[in-house]
C-alpha cells in the first residue's frame, strides 16, 4: 500500500477487519487477512448493529452495520451522530419516509427490529398501517401549473421555502403566498390563469 506517509499496517489491517472490508483468520501465532465475503442484509442479524439507549432511543453501529441495512435504515428515518468514542447514529422514525418506503424495506428483519424493540419505531409504524391508502385533503393550498422554466425559477427564487416543486410543471404554495407569486408572475410578463377554486 502506498498512502504518502509511513503508516501502521496491523492497524490497517485491523481497521479494514472492523469495518468489514477483510477477513481475519488466526493460525499458528500468526494472523492472516483476507478480502471479506461480502454479506447481505439477510446474514447479518440486526441484533449486531442496532441497540437501544437507556431513554429508549435507536444506536446504529457503523463499524458493523451492512451498507445495505444503512442505505435502508436511511429511507425510513432520521439520523444524527452520536457522541463518543465509536461511530454511532441515533436514529428516529421519519413518517413521510416510512410512507414512502419500498416493499422491501418494510419486510426487512431491520425494520421487524425496529418495530420489536423499539416502542417510538412501533408507533410510527402503526401510524402509517393507519393511515396508508388514505387521501389527505389540504386546506388553503394552491397548485400551479408553471410551464415557462425561466418564470418557474423566479417563483421558487421569490418564495425560497414556501413553494413545494410538485413535479414537471407544477408548484404548491399556500393561499397566504398567492398574492406573491401573482406579482411575480406579472412582474415576468406573464399572465395568471386561474381555475375553479373549490370550498370558498
Amino acid at each position: 500500500m502506498f498512502c504518502g506517509s509511513k503508516i501502521d499496517g496491523n492497524t490497517v489491517l485491523d481497521g479494514g477487519y472492523r469495518w468489514g472490508c477483510l477477513a481475519r483468520h488466526e493460525a499458528d501465532g500468526k494472523t492472516w487477512y483476507r478480502t471479506a465475503p461480502q454479506l447481505s442484509a439477510v446474514d447479518v442479524s440486526p441484533d449486531s448493529y442496532l441497540d437501544l439507549t437507556s431513554d429508549g432511543q435507536v444506536t446504529v453501529d457503523l463499524d458493523t452495520i451492512p451498507f445495505e441495512s444503512l442505505e435502508q435504515l436511511v429511507t425510513i428515518s432520521n439520523q444524527r451522530a452520536s457522541p463518543g468514542q465509536r461511530p454511532m447514529l441515533l436514529v428516529t422514525p421519519n413518517l413521510v419516509k416510512l410512507g414512502r418506503a419500498a416493499d422491501e424495506v418494510l419486510t426487512s428483519p431491520l425494520l421487524e427490529w425496529l418495530q420489536r424493540n423499539s416502542p417510538v419505531f412501533e408507533r410510527a409504524l402503526e401510524t402509517r398501517g393507519q393511515r396508508r391508502g388514505k387521501t389527505l385533503v389540504h386546506e388553503n393550498l394552491c397548485v400551479a401549473r408553471v410551464g415557462d422554466l425561466g418564470l418557474k425559477v423566479a417563483i421558487q427564487k421569490a418564495l425560497g421555502e414556501r413553494i413545494v416543486p410538485l413535479g414537471d410543471e407544477y408548484i404548491a404554495f399556500a393561499k397566504g403566498s398567492l398574492g406573491d407569486v401573482r406579482r411575480v408572475v406579472s412582474k415576468s410578463g406573464h399572465v395568471v390563469k386561474e381555475a375553479a377554486q373549490h370550498g370558498d
